[in-house]
């Protein structure tokens, strides 16, 4: 759920929490009607001046214990104005004990504890909702928010600017920009992030159009999007269970069109480092500790470029980030189903690759993992896979020693082991094939020259057991390419910086502990 959208939803619930505080949700009178619409005028009067609402119907029931009101308009003749139409707002079971609790926490701030929840309704449920500001304009067929509560020692923080003044800095920055030009904004949207909690929402058909000014890099550009689906649950002060979106279209015209079957994530922590941000705390890496993302993917991705021809994206997902001392000592990468085919390719010689090799379409992917202890000064790569599924896959793990924070850290730091294999689909032979068609050789002939000099390199490198360990394995898989693999394996690690270009070829296998086998 955007902030857009958790700020007006905040703003219409104090609201309607405020007006049931003046009538007192529980009380049973005849015109219960006339006095739950003389609550709401009475809070209506006490918006700020450039904030205006305005209601056809609002009715209480008692016998459900829900209050709705139709045809709610909110408007902002602020700086930024915009305005806001919902056909229906229905809050279920709210709260009795809101608006008074709210009250003593507006009149003693200072005194409130980060974990005081004040529950606010059962059920918020909008219907019919539409935006309009000055750069475009968005609906919404209906939203539904359960368990609602507000943390008000957050949305009440010290120092905490206004809407408008976190917007002024949008256009007063320094010249080169800062980072810290931001943090007004940045503390606003943490008092948001860190002030509610919710059980679940969803929120259907939304669509949204915008209109990008031209910039030097860009020139200008309508931006329209759709998204049949948002829903998630169990987000409290900057910590989510799970979120997706579901069948989403991005166009940007004229650059093309992007759509997604779905956009999901969970596990995310992001407390620590907003507590930081609200306490106005200066932006440093270090912030980021307590950060983490258990899991972000984006799923079915295409892109329709603007001469109508569809690039199937795939599947993208990042994982178990982690952060330590403000650096990033863990996480997980995968990307699949990214298919290149000739026809789509405007570069002829990328296409008379293609042809060389034989191929129309390629599909590829790539994974990578890492892990690394600063305290033993470590990093673990694990399946670092590069694959195209019509030629082969390329796959990495390797241990990294003192392996230290800093610029200068691929300078200090050592190998332990590396493992690289290569498993053949088809690369090998296409290669082998397309390279005798270059020189007018039979393919079977030319086979076998490469490995003949395969023989001639090892001979001219000193042949020591070592290298002619290598050069048969290498020849074994030209003769019938399976796979391939390079390990590294010193007694001891071998420092980034060793000079191994004054070393004998012999020599250097040896000290880095090189092995290489075929079709094992």
């Amino acid at each position: 759920m955007g902030a857009g959208m958790r700020k007006w939803i905040i703003a219409l619930v104090v609201v309607l929490a405020g007006a049931g505080g003046y009538y007192g949700w529980t009380r049973l009178h005849e015109n219960i009607g006339e006095q739950f619409r003389a609550g709401l005028d009475q809070w209506i009067k006490t918006l700020p001046p450039e904030y205006a609402m305005t209601y056809k119907t609002a009715e209480y029931n008692v016998a459900t214990n829900t209050a709705t009101l139709g045809g709610v308009t909110f408007k902002s003749t602020s700086a930024q104005p915009f305005d806001v139409t919902l056909d229906q707002v229905e809050v279920s079971k709210p709260s009795t004990e809101f608006a008074a609790a709210w009250a003593q926490a507006m009149a003693n701030p200072a005194a409130l504890a980060p974990d005081k929840a004040l529950p606010v309704a059962g059920s918020i449920t909008i219907k019919g909702a539409a935006s309009h500001l000055a750069t475009g304009s968005a609906t919404v067929a209906s939203i539904r928010l359960d368990g609602l509560r507000l943390y008000p020692w957050a949305l009440l923080h010290a120092g905490v600017p206004s809407w408008g003044e976190a917007q002024a800095t949008l256009t007063k920055r320094s010249n080169p920009p800062q980072l810290a030009d931001i943090l007004p904004l940045l503390r606003f949207e943490a008092s948001i992030l860190l002030g509610i909690g919710y059980d679940a929402y969803a929120v259907d058909d939304t669509q949204v159009a915008l209109k990008l000014p031209a910039t030097p890099q860009m020139q200008a550009t309508d931006v329209t999007y759709n998204v049949r689906k948002f829903s998630g649950s169990g987000y409290d002060r900057g910590s989510r269970a799970d979120a997706q979106a579901e069948d989403a279209t991005i166009q940007a015209a004229p650059l093309g069109t992007i759509t997604l079957e779905r956009v999901s994530m969970a596990d995310m922590k992001f407390q620590e480092p907003l507590s930081h941000i609200l306490a106005g705390d200066p932006l440093t890496p270090a912030m980021l500790d307590g950060l983490g993302i258990g899991r972000i993917e984006y799923a079915g991705m295409r892109v329709k470029r603007p001469d109508g021809k569809e690039i199937p994206v795939g599947t993208f997902s990042l994982s178990k980030i982690g952060f330590s001392n403000g650096v990033p000592i863990s996480g997980e990468l995968s990307y699949a189903g990214l298919k290149l085919s000739k026809a789509l390719l405007p570069d002829p010689r990328a296409q008379d690759a293609f042809d060389k090799l034989g191929i129309d379409t390629l599909t590829l992917s790539l994974a990578a993992s890492y892990q690394w202890d600063l305290d033993q000064q470590r990093i673990v790569v694990r399946n670092v896979v590069l694959k195209i599924d019509e030629l082969g896959a390329l796959t990495l793990s390797a241990d990294l020693a003192g392996m230290r924070p800093g610029m200068d850290v691929l300078y200090q730091g050592s190998l332990a082991h590396a493992l690289l294999r290569y498993d053949d689909a088809s690369l090998a032979d296409r290669v082998l094939k397309a390279a005798a068609s270059q020189t007018g050789t039979d393919a079977a002939a030319f086979r076998q020259q490469v490995m003949a000099m395969v023989d001639m390199r090892a001979t001219a490198l000193g042949n020591a057991p070592a290298i002619a360990a290598i050069a048969d394995a290498v020849k074994t898989f030209l003769g019938e390419p399976h796979s391939l693999t390079v390990e590294l394996a010193p007694s001891a690690p071998v420092p980034f910086t060793e000079p191994l270009a004054t070393m004998q070829p012999a020599d250097i296998a040896t000290l880095i502990g090189l092995t290489v086998s075929a079709n094992k």
